[in-house]
């Protein structure tokens, strides 16, 4: 995105300039300090360093920054002492030390706001709107710039009115949902920048306008603010930026050969002044650009020279395009080994990212907790103020105590009288309310009566529901065999064709063992191929319409295919859920006299509540809880036991002589009707059964079905 690459790009080209004259302009900056009188003029030449270091050399530009700093404190030189805590939290940005660099930043705002430095405050709200902006707290980089936008409207300042202005735009073009509030405030930003013939902000407008325009695939418009952006950069690099998008809105349009021309102008501009990041990003276009042309291998080869330069950035957004640009071009040439790697680097960017953003909320956690402490002084203070003021109330109070109680005896008397008014008033409104009860008696009636439709079609709504959990289950479950089925058939197609070459060749040798292998993944077919028919047979039975005929039934079997099932159903919802799945079955049981869709509802209701908990749970606790549903069975007594357990929530004691009663519920509004166990409750007791509960409020809960040998 422009706001965070241009950030980048203006480093890259200051580098670039610097490097012509590198080492005198810092062996000058050195000499400044070690022999120079002026203690400002020292403190501005150690900033400039820690400038010119911050990303190539931060430990040596964070030692400047600190020697400014102190410097700055000694001969109590604000000014400086405000840009030194400005590049010490730049610099620990940089490094990942979040908690130090809004510290930093926040030190560096207070002490431009003490001297009333007006551009030193507006540059500090533009870098903690960034700070933010970068680590995903759009809001409050949001904040910083409209303080920002604020702050230049007051003072008139036209450039800095519309850079706030390009600043709040980026936020609002992150998001697709407000790329119109977007495009609002890059056109009034617009104009102002022309007023002051800024041309690096015309131009980075003028992109940012076309980018829009881009996503909105109004083509036409896009291209002409990027031109107006090309004309005004007039050879300057920054052309570099919008010679790519340029080559975007090329590729969307399929004009592949313009596509290429300005990604390969795009390319050459940025490497003249070696910006990394421009390079990266031209040579992602033209691997997407041959991987639309079907030309793989040259897409390989583009992304292999994007990630090499990506990687030297760390520039985490281009190489999670990469990755899934390499992972998709890889698997085209089937070389899976190679796809399947990059899709594990692409996982682990999106940790990486997360962990940064958890790293981030820790140390604005920890900094609030610091400010805290350092209030702790202020309000101790307040706090013996506040008791030499109650010392002078107590006073006051003595002496206004006799007032007080005359005032409130006839407080007392005026609350008697206005009762008796009301008790009176209220017989009379009583009076008037028979009457309408019974109007609302029979009101009353015809309500239950379309309360029992209501409760009928819920019954059902339940079933379905049961059913929908089943067949998403399945549908993840019959994709394995499949997957099977289709990898030994391409497998088998290919050695039938090595087996042509051989047989060609009369080495028959050969030709037997590749035989034998085709035999062998025949064998493999057929296995899977009946799975998928057994699974589809289970859920045909599962769909039917209960009849209410008992029948033989492996219940060890349908306990374990309710368990798969209902763990798959919930994964196709939500596949970042794992749980720990543990069975015990008692093969003495044998086959039970059951009706299998009904019972096959209760331990699947069961188990999907089971499983409900433990996500809930895993929600809230993170990585230091493991789910565990645990399903077994044992004969005992002359009765088939099934036991369901799991280490979620568990159940408060206070609800739990309700949990079978029809429409309770602890889950909240919209995920559950408080039919299920009712339901299950119900069947059970058909078939001359019970249903036990065991929990433990915070550890679990344990459901125990009870049947009857011959139900």
């Amino acid at each position: 995105m422009k706001w965070k690459i241009k950030l980048l790009y203006f480093f890259t080209v200051f580098v670039s300039i610097v490097s012509f004259a590198q080492e005198n302009a810092t062996d000058s900056l050195q000499r400044v300090v070690a022999t120079h009188n002026d203690d400002s003029l020292k403190v501005n030449a150690l900033i400039s360093l820690a400038t010119a270091g911050a990303q190539s050399e931060p430990q040596k530009a964070i030692e400047y920054a600190i020697k400014a700093k102190e410097l700055a404190t000694k001969v109590g030189y604000k000014k400086g002492l405000g840009y030194a805590y400005k590049w010490m939290g730049i610099i620990n940005n940089y490094k990942g030390k979040y908690f130090e660099a809004l510290d930093y930043s926040n030190k560096s705002l207070n002490v431009f706001e003490s001297i009333g430095d007006e551009v030193g405050i507006s540059n500090l709200l533009n870098n903690l709107g960034y700070f933010y902006g970068d680590k995903g707290k759009d809001p409050k980089a949001l904040e910083y710039y409209q303080k920002s936008l604020q702050l230049a409207r007051k003072h008139g300042n036209k450039l800095r009115i519309a850079t706030a202005l390009q600043n709040i735009g980026v936020i609002y073009f992150k998001n697709p949902a407000t790329n119109e509030k977007a495009l609002e405030y890059y056109l009034e930003a617009l104009p102002l920048a022309l007023e002051v013939k800024d041309q690096e902000s015309i131009g980075t407008i003028n992109t940012n306008i076309g980018e829009v325009y881009l996503v909105k695939k109004d083509f036409d418009k896009a291209l002409f603010y990027f031109q107006q952006a090309e004309k005004v950069y007039d050879g300057s690099p920054s052309v570099a930026y919008t010679y790519n998008d340029i080559g975007k809105l090329y590729r969307q349009k399929k004009d592949y050969t313009s596509a290429l021309i300005y990604y390969n102008k795009a390319y050459e501009i940025a490497n003249k002044i070696s910006s990394t990041l421009d390079m990266c990003q031209s040579f992602i276009g033209i691997a997407q650009v041959y991987m639309e042309q079907n030309l793989v291998k040259d897409a390989l080869a583009a992304y292999k020279k994007a990630l090499t330069l990506a990687q030297e950035l760390n520039a985490v957004p281009e190489m999670k395009e990469i990755y899934e640009g390499l992972s998709t071009a890889y698997a085209k040439t089937a070389d899976y080994k190679s796809a399947y790697s990059s899709q594990t680097l692409l996982t682990a960017l999106y940790n990486t990212e997360n962990d940064q953003k958890l790293s981030f909320n820790t140390a604005t956690f920890e900094y609030n907790i610091e400010i805290q402490k350092q209030l702790g002084q202020y309000n101790l203070l307040m706090k013996e103020k506040a008791l030499q003021k109650l010392e002078l109330e107590k006073e006051k109070f003595a002496k206004n105590a006799s007032i007080a109680v005359l005032s409130t005896l006839m407080v007392i008397a005026l609350i008697l009288l206005i009762n008796n008014m009301q008790r009176k008033k209220l017989n009379r409104l009583l009076y008037k309310q028979k009457g309408e009860i019974e109007v609302q008696k029979r009101s009353v009636e015809e309500a239950l009566a379309n309360l029992k439709i209501t409760q009928s079609q819920l019954v059902q709504s339940e079933k379905m529901a049961s059913l929908g959990e089943l067949t998403a289950g399945i549908a993840h479950e019959i994709q394995n065999p499949l997957n099977f089925i289709n990898n030994f058939s391409d497998l088998n197609t290919e050695l039938i064709e090595e087996m042509l070459v051989e047989m060609n060749k009369g080495n028959t040798d050969e030709v037997k063992g590749i035989a034998s292998n085709i035999s062998n993944n025949e064998q493999k077919i057929n296995h899977h191929g009946k799975r998928a028919d057994s699974i589809v047979k289970g859920m045909l039975q599962h769909s039917r319409t209960s009849t209410g005929k008992k029948e033989p039934t492996d219940i060890n079997a349908l306990a374990d295919e309710c368990l798969r099932l209902s763990y798959h159903g919930l994964r196709s919802k939500d596949n970042s859920f794992n749980a720990t799945l543990q069975t015990d079955f008692d093969a003495s049981i044998g086959k039970a006299n059951i009706n299998p869709q009904d019972v096959g509802r209760v331990i699947l209701n069961l188990v999907s509540n089971a499983f409900y908990s433990v996500s809930d749970k895993k929600k809230k606790l993170g990585d230091k809880y493991e789910p565990i549903v645990s399903v077994s069975t044992k004969k005992a007594k002359g009765k088939i036991e099934v036991h369901i357990k799991d280490n979620g929530n568990g159940i408060p004691q206070k609800v739990l002589d309700k949990i079978f009663q029809p429409f309770f519920t602890t889950k909240p509004t919209g995920h559950g009707t408080g039919l299920g166990l009712s339901l299950s409750y119900d069947i059970v007791k058909a078939h001359g059964g019970e249903i036990n509960v065991e929990t433990i409020e915070g550890e679990g809960v344990e459901f125990i079905i009870v049947l009857p040998v011959s139900a």
